[in-house]
């Protein structure tokens, strides 16, 4: 699924990574295929150590790198690639990312 823009792809992670992610093991990431381009499912740590859906981020991404980035802050959204609304603590991220 995500074969003609892996590298593309990577540089999202990266750039995620460096400057969203302030706080490490905080948000999971699950890949997903939105409208025909690369999605992530975002799952967020609460207090109780559960992860729980927080979002759907959408990455537009042109020949020089990312022209966009459109975050849709709706958790129900997740239901939609058939991924579940949260996930325990210390258990693989949904997905099996």
């Amino acid at each position: 699924m995500w074969r003609v823009g892996t590298l593309a792809v990577a540089g999202v992670m990266r750039f995620l990574a460096s400057r969203v992610f302030a706080v490490l093991g905080r948000l999971r990431m699950v890949p997903v295929m939105a409208n025909g381009q690369p999605a992530f499912a975002v799952y967020q740590r609460e207090p109780d150590g559960v992860f729980r859906a927080h979002e759907v981020l959408v990455p537009t991404l042109a020949a020089t790198g990312i022209a966009r980035i459109v975050v849709l802050l709706d958790p129900g959204l997740v239901t939609a690639f058939g991924l579940p609304q949260e996930s325990g603590a210390g258990a693989p991220a949904p997905g099996g990312a």
